[in-house]
C-alpha cells in the first residue's frame, strides 16, 4: 500500500467520524480552548513586592566538585561566592532600586543564588546586571492535613532494615536532615537518653554533630545573620540541630502550628530510636510500641520550613534548610513535599537544579 493511499484512507475515516453533532462539539471545544489561551494572566503591579531567586553566574560548591561530607574544605570557595554576591547586591541597590535590598537568604552550597524581595517591575532590570544569570519568582506551597497511625516496624522486610541492622549498620555516626513541619521534641522515640543507651560505650567513636562543630560551621550557614549561637541550635545528642526557618525562631515543635505532626512522623520513619524508656530502664521499641526507624541510631537535624501562622512555605525557605543541611554534614535529607497537580517546572528556578 502506498503512503498516499494510506493517508487518504485514514483521512476518509476521520471525515466519517467527525460529522454532525460531533463536529459542532469539536468546534465548540476548539473555540473554548482558543478563548482560554487568549486570556492573559493578571500580573502584579510594577511596585508590588515579590520574593525572587536571583541566580548568579558561577557554580555552587557542590557543582564545583566539593563533597557534601567535606563542606568545610569549601570555605575559601564559598567565601569568594559570598563576596561576588555582595557585589551584585550593591549593584542592585545602586543601579536599580536606589535603596537597600531586602535579602532573605544567600546560598552557596547547593546553589549560587540570593533570595530577596524586590518590586515586580525591577526583575528584568536586575536580570540584566553583570553577574546575574536569572531572576525568577519563588513558588509557595501549602500544607494538607493527614491522619496517620504509625507502625513502622512492619516495613522492615520490605525495605531490608532487619538484615541491615544484623550486620551492624544502624545509622550510628550518620546525620539525617528532615525538612518538614518540625518535631515533637518530647516524643519518646527521640529521647536522647535512650539514644545514648543504644550507642553505649561506642558513642565517643562515632562522628556525632555537637555544639563545637555547629559553632565552627555557623558563620557559613544561611541563618548566620540571625544572631544565633551553637547553644541555641544544638538540642541534644539525638536531635543535634533544630531551627524554624520559616518563622525565623527556635520553635521547631508542633505546639503552635496547625500543620499537625507530619514532620515527627517522617522523622520517626527515618530515625526513631531503637529503645524507649520504661520505668528506670530501656526496652526494645520494636517489641514494645512496634515503631523503630530505618536508621535508629542516626542523628536528626530538624529544619522546620512550614509556618506556625500561615501553614505555608516557599522554595527559598526549603533551599535554605537544604543548603544548611549540606554544610552541617548531613548524609541524607528528606523533603516529603508534593502537590495535588504536581510541581510546576521552572527552568530558571535554582531549586530545580538540586537533584536527589
Amino acid at each position: 500500500i502506498r503512503d498516499t493511499d494510506r493517508s487518504r484512507g485514514l483521512g476518509d475515516v476521520y471525515k466519517r467520524q467527525v460529522t454532525g453533532q460531533e463536529r459542532e462539539q469539536l468546534s465548540s471545544l476548539v473555540d473554548g480552548t482558543l478563548a482560554m489561551e487568549e486570556q492573559q494572566e493578571e500580573l502584579p503591579a510594577a511596585d508590588t513586592p515579590v520574593r525572587v531567586f536571583i541566580v548568579l553566574s558561577g557554580k555552587s560548591a557542590l557543582e564545583q566538585g566539593y563533597a557534601a561530607s567535606a563542606m568545610a574544605e569549601a570555605t575559601a570557595y564559598t567565601g569568594r561566592l559570598l563576596n561576588r554576591q555582595a557585589a551584585v547586591i550593591q549593584r542592585i541597590e545602586t543601579q536599580v532600586l536606589e535603596e537597600p535590598l531586602e535579602v532573605r537568604y544567600q546560598f552557596t552550597a547547593v546553589a549560587n543564588a540570593i533570595s530577596a524581595v524586590v518590586p515586580y517591575g525591577s526583575m528584568e532590570e536586575i536580570a540584566a546586571l553583570p553577574g546575574v544569570e536569572q531572576v525568577c519568582p519563588v513558588p509557595v506551597y501549602e500544607t494538607c492535613q493527614t491522619e496517620v497511625s504509625p507502625m513502622t516496624i512492619t516495613t522492615g522486610d520490605m525495605v531490608g532494615s532487619y538484615g541491615t541492622w544484623e550486620t551492624g549498620y544502624t545509622g550510628a555516626g550518620m546525620r539525617i536532615a528532615v525538612i518538614d513541619t518540625g518535631l515533637d521534641l518530647d516524643h519518646p522515640s527521640f529521647d536522647p537518653a535512650a539514644y545514648d543507651y543504644a550507642l553505649g560505650q561506642e558513642q565517643e567513636s562515632w562522628d556525632l554533630l555537637d555544639r563545637e562543630e555547629i559553632q565552627q560551621v555557623l558563620p557559613r550557614l544561611t541563618i548566620a545573620k540571625d544572631g544565633l549561637t551553637a547553644a541555641d541550635l544544638y538540642r541534644n545528642t539525638k536531635v543535634a540541630f533544630g531551627y524554624n526557618y520559616v518563622d525565623g525562631d527556635l520553635d521547631i515543635t508542633h505546639d503552635n502550628d496547625p500543620q499537625g505532626d507530619h514532620g515527627t512522623h517522617v522523622a520517626g520513619i527515618a530515625t526513631a530510636n531503637r529503645y524507649i524508656r520504661q520505668g528506670s530502664g530501656f526496652v526494645s521499641a520494636a517489641e514494645t510500641v512496634l515503631t523503630c526507624g530505618v536508621a535508629p541510631e542516626a542523628q536528626l537535624l530538624v529544619m522546620k520550613v512550614f509556618s506556625d501562622g500561615s501553614g505555608s512555605t516557599s522554595d527559598d525557605i526549603i533551599l535554605a534548610g537544604l543548603d544548611d543541611a549540606v554544610k552541617l554534614g548531613a548524609d541524607a535529607a528528606n523533603l516529603s513535599l508534593g502537590s495535588p497537580a504536581g510541581f510546576a517546572e521552572y527552568n530558571d528556578d535554582p531549586s530545580q537544579e538540586v537533584d536527589g
